[in-house]
């Protein structure tokens, strides 16, 4: 009996309704059980709150070849299913068989395993590999592999970081897979190295980078899964990256999403648009042609977009007054955001208030 889990992958950057995602993996794992019907001695649920798993069992009268094309071939009918389902990219792991009356705990733990290390292998179904190391051994690697993460950080270099990190959430898979608790340390003490690296290099942020250490332990703490906790891993260091170098994901490319995902997390600051083409390595005129011709409105527009909805959902639904509103928008002052507000809504922030009450 084998264990073969599917999962969507290559989402990418761009912005996503939750909602819409939690309904499309709850109908693709609903119909994956009517799926698994289809396919012979094969079962199939729902793999936790992102994707599927298959239990399917090949012909013992075969040979170990002839099973394992067989288990391969149901892998790629369910990936085929997947893709469909899904409308994107999908991964699909496969764990070891185990012999009749044996636990199946084992080949689902490969087949979640299977999923994380083949992600960097450019394949879409991976078959589980298993690692015979010591464990002090892969201890040591993941220590190696931390501390080089540690010097990127440092140096604030994108050189060889996507592999440092696929290499070292890869060790800490391999090594700790049976014990999710014992990934969550991996990634905490992970975490403590970073901050320790951040300090070293902006001698002057010491404060701001103690808070923006606990936000991403209690992060990580709050995640339940591996998965979640591997993503908020992720999540943590593009947010060190931009601590210690302004813009992790501008730097060096002229990324509109990278440009817009920064307006978007920091419209409440007084932004120029010289400081942005600054952060994306540009000029002003470079950057402003590339942002209107991608999203379809201009940089001074798009931000000014995001300050009026912000001021909109303050008004509705808090009791702050207008002035203290106009600052935490990102307003040069109270009389300025009276006459924008004024001028895109039709009536003052007061009048909006009673309006929307």
């Amino acid at each position: 009996t084998t264990a073969i889990t599917a999962i969507p992958t290559g989402a990418g950057r761009g912005r996503h309704d939750p909602v819409a995602d939690m309904l499309r993996i709850y109908r693709f794992q609903r119909r994956s059980f009517h799926f698994a019907q289809t396919l012979p001695q094969t079962v199939g649920g729902k793999l936790e709150n992102y994707g599927a798993v298959f239990v399917t069992s090949a012909d013992p009268s075969q040979s170990r070849p002839q099973r394992r094309s067989q288990i391969l071939e149901t892998a790629e009918r369910i990936h085929d299913f997947a893709t469909r389902e899904l409308g994107g990219e999908v991964l699909v792991g496969i764990g070891e068989t185990v012999a009749p009356g044996e636990p199946l705990k084992e080949s689902y733990r490969q087949a979640l395993l299977g999923l994380h290390l083949g992600r960097g292998a450019g394949k879409k179904v991976v078959f589980f590999s298993s690692v015979h190391a010591q464990k002090s051994v892969g201890i040591l690697e993941i220590t190696r592999r931390l501390e080089k993460l540690k010097l990127l950080v440092e140096t604030a270099s994108l050189a060889d970081l996507g592999a440092t990190l696929d290499g070292f959430l890869n060790q800490v898979l391999t090594l700790s897979l049976h014990d999710p608790e014992e990934i969550r340390w991996h990634l905490q003490y992970g975490l403590i190295l970073m901050k320790d690296a951040v300090e070293k290099r902006l001698f002057g942020k010491k404060e701001e980078a103690s808070r923006l250490h606990e936000n991403l332990v209690l992060s990580l703490e709050k995640a339940g899964t591996t998965q979640e906790m591997i993503l908020s891993f992720k999540d943590a260091l593009e947010k060190i990256l931009f601590l210690v170098q302004g813009s992790g994901v501008l730097r060096g490319v002229l990324s509109m999403e990278g440009v817009r995902d920064y307006l978007d997390q920091h419209f409440r600051e007084p932004l120029r648009a010289k400081k942005i083409a600054k952060l994306a390595e540009t000029s002003v005129a470079t950057l402003s042609r590339h942002f209107k011709k991608t999203m379809g409105v201009g940089l001074e527009a798009y931000l000014q977009n995001l300050r009026m909805e912000e001021a909109k959902r303050l008004l509705k639904t808090g009791s702050l007054p207008v002035f203290q509103i106009a600052q935490s928008c990102g307003f040069k002052s109270a009389s300025h955001f009276n006459r924008f507000f004024r001028k895109k809504a039709g009536c003052s922030p007061e009048e909006f208030r009673k309006k929307s009450r």
